[in-house]
């Protein structure tokens, strides 16, 4: 159990999870977590950024370093579309800083969108790819609208407008959403970004934690599947059809 969870954290490998935990995940609408995405993204710079910080290293080597980092990540995770995503958000933002283009968050994500679909208009076809812009450019988007609102109550703003987006795809999957999905989310994002995450990078570092790391990972699984039993309350919705989607 360790190893898988620790896969699904490190490069977004979650094909040993249990049937009863994916049932759990799914049905919680929380699947999207175990994905390698913009959130692991984040936290690899950070720490990268922190560390050679702390070592005085100067910026411009740090950023390379960084650069360097992600492209290997990249092969590692099998360049999966969510992953590119996330890396090449990061390499704009870091054209854009060094050039002085003076492009926005929004600018970035769509120049990223038409780099790479032009490089391979097959990833239109990829869910993880659609699901991947689709999450980002609403949180994008909604982010100035709560900025001076609590934590708690931002992600609940985010999750909903995130369902409500990505509505017609993710019913076009399964044909259904959880209801209590905005409030679930709220709890699962803060236990895996603040502490599943952040502990499966540590014990990466450190496997002598592994005892440790179990005993987590337990406590974590039993209460993932706990809240799918009475936090679950499911909308069926049949498939959107084309037009259905262009009026939604």
């Amino acid at each position: 159990d360790s190893l898988v969870f620790l896969k699904a954290m490190i490069i977004g490998d979650d094909d040993g999870f249990s049937d009863a935990f994916r049932k759990a995940v799914t049905d919680n609408g929380i699947l999207h977590l175990f994905a390698v995405s913009g959130l692991h993204i984040i936290l690899f710079v950070e720490v990268i950024n922190k560390i050679l910080h702390f070592f005085k290293i100067k910026q411009n080597i740090i950023d390379l370093l960084v650069s360097v980092f992600l492209f290997l990540f990249l092969v590692l995770t099998g360049f999966a579309p969510s992953v590119i995503r996330a890396a090449l958000m990061y390499y704009l933002k870091l054209i854009n800083k060094l050039l002085k283009l003076g492009f926005s968050a929004t600018d970035n994500i769509a120049v990223g969108f038409i780099l790479l679909i032009s490089i391979n208009p097959y990833y239109m076809y990829s869910l993880g790819f659609i699901l991947s812009f689709v999450a980002s450019i609403s949180i994008i988007l909604v982010s100035p609208l709560i900025k001076n609102t609590n934590h708690f109550l931002s992600l609940f703003i985010i999750t909903v407008v995130v369902t409500f987006w990505t509505l017609p795809i993710v019913i076009n999957v399964n044909n259904e959403i959880n209801l209590l999905s905005p409030i679930t989310n709220i709890i699962f994002i803060d236990l895996i970004e603040g502490i599943i995450l952040p502990i499966s990078l540590i014990v990466f570092v450190f496997p002598f934690l592994k005892a440790f790391y179990s005993f987590i990972i337990l406590v974590f699984s039993k209460f993932t599947i706990i809240v799918s039993k009475y936090l679950y309350v499911p909308l069926v919705i049949k498939d959107f059809t084309f037009f259905a989607t262009i009026i939604y």
